[in-house]
């Protein structure tokens, strides 16, 4: 007498998901061929499986029923906003899977701001706004002037977090650097020949360097000087460059090009990750020689828009070998807020 087998209904995933590892697969594999699904997946109207794709594999393996709840109502988007939420919250995923599936939300909603999705998703919208940034100097997202908000009002991008810290908008608001943030630098770096500062804003910055002894030419886009556009080549690089419009990026990276010696960015603590940053922390033509974190984050200016920003001191030196050093930077009170 034949066997009858048992015709499965077609199912598609609606979001494609991070792959388990062979380990929690074949853990999760173990525990339904003991106790079976306990934990219903969520379909929609389609077939399509919302959250429980592994489960549901599984299950058809081992010829095993699988409860399915189905979730009506919910438009496509919502859908798949859903799996992700529900696979974040219950996958012990690594951090660049998580940013992975944050980047798959923000590709698919841009017009949404950082805390909408931070909060559908349920992370942090500090790191929604971190692959955002990422997305747009990879060029793989649009820079966008409004987004929608979580009360469904649109608001300007100009107001976000991060701009309002460091006029990240628009590279000609002075932001200028307070003594003891360059004097920090000077008391664990020295600099062999001439100093360019090519961001140098109202010269504070310059000033301190010039009274340690250093031959600094001070520069600044408002001045009629476009760092970008310089071709000569320089011995040193120290400035604080712009943020936004990922113009700290194209500091470094251009700097690289013209530096001879050492190069000494003032950067946004953030600029440490992202995979579109790393080649500037892997370069052998430019070894990283020091990252210093400043433990209390410096103001800069007086606006009273201007916030505490988190900042470190970023040393490249074509001469270094070995591994990068990390300091923390520990001010006093009266030198920092």
């Amino acid at each position: 007498m034949a066997t009858k087998t048992r015709r499965r209904k077609q199912y598609q995933s609606i979001v494609q998901m991070p792959p388990l590892t062979e380990e929690q697969y074949e853990g999760l594999r173990s525990s339904i061929a003991v106790s079976g699904v306990k934990v219903p997946i969520l379909i929609d109207e389609q077939k399509q499986i919302i959250d429980g794709w592994h489960r549901k594999t599984i299950a058809d393996e081992l010829d095993y029923d699988c409860p399915e709840i189905i979730e009506e109502n919910l438009t496509e988007d919502e859908k798949r906003t859903l799996a992700r939420a529900l696979n974040l919250a219950r996958r012990q995923l690594t951090t660049e899977q998580k940013r992975a599936v944050i980047a798959d939300q923000l590709t698919e909603t841009p017009e949404r701001s950082n805390r909408w999705i931070a909060k559908q998703l349920g992370v942090t919208h500090p790191t929604v706004a971190s692959v955002r940034r990422e997305l747009e100097s990879g060029g793989k997202l649009y820079h966008l002037n409004e987004v929608l908000g979580e009360d469904g009002k649109r608001y300007s991008t100009a107001k976000n977090h991060w701009q309002q810290k460091r006029g990240a908008g628009d590279p000609r608001i002075l932001h200028p650097t307070p003594p003891h943030v360059t004097e920090a630098l000077l008391g664990r770096e020295s600099f062999d020949g001439p100093i360019l500062e090519p961001a140098s804003g109202d010269g504070a910055m310059a000033a301190v360097l010039r009274n340690r002894g250093y031959k600094v030419r001070a520069t600044d886009i408002n001045n009629g000087h476009d760092f970008m556009n310089r071709r000569a080549k320089t011995a040193n690089i120290v400035t604080n460059p712009p943020y936004g419009q990922s113009m700290a990026e194209a500091f470094v990276r251009h700097a690289m090009e013209i530096a001879e010696n050492k190069i000494a960015m003032l950067l946004p603590f953030y600029f440490l990750e992202g995979v579109q940053r790393h080649s500037l922390f892997s370069n052998p033509d430019w070894p990283v020689k020091a990252v210093y974190v400043f433990s209390r984050r410096p103001t800069f200016g007086e606006h009273p828009d201007h916030s505490p920003f988190g900042s470190v001191w970023v040393v490249w030196d074509r001469s270094h070998q070995g591994t990068p050093k990390i300091e923390w930077i520990l001010e006093t009170e009266s030198e920092a807020v």
